[in-house]
């Protein structure tokens, strides 16, 4: 998380009562408080240029025509819930980028995650009421 951080430092982001990664046993890493933090005091400060949505996704200089020709795929209606596949066009895009990415830095630090289409039957009838 080296690379995480010094770019955390580099482009703006300023945690100044905390600090990342923290490994937490229940849930893995997260952010930490290095001292209290007060109610409504501010412990996190990210530039809008860092902030990753689904606006950035479908106005991205590249991916912006994909998005509109494909409206079957990129509604953006938020109850078809398709909004956000905009941002994971934005995502894989920007993981293909490699080294020469913005967000190589972030995109490193994010967790593994096992896609729930990878379940074992098991595991998907362990979700069940």
């Amino acid at each position: 998380f080296k690379l995480f951080n010094e770019w955390c430092r580099q482009i703006g982001i300023i945690m100044p009562k905390a600090r990342f990664p923290v490994n937490f046993e229940e849930t893995g890493p997260g952010i930490g408080a290095d001292e209290d933090i007060k109610y409504r005091e501010a412990f996190l400060s990210v530039p809008w240029k860092c902030v990753l949505s689904v606006s950035k996704a479908r106005n991205h200089p590249i991916l912006r025509k994909i998005i509109r020709e494909h409206p079957e795929l990129f509604d953006e209606r938020e109850e078809l819930g398709c909004d956000q596949f905009a941002l994971v066009l934005f995502l894989f895009y920007e993981i293909g980028r490699g080294k020469s990415s913005f967000w190589y830095a972030y995109l490193l630090a994010m967790p593994t995650v096992t896609f729930t289409c990878l379940w074992t039957e098991e595991e998907i009838l362990a979700t069940q009421d």
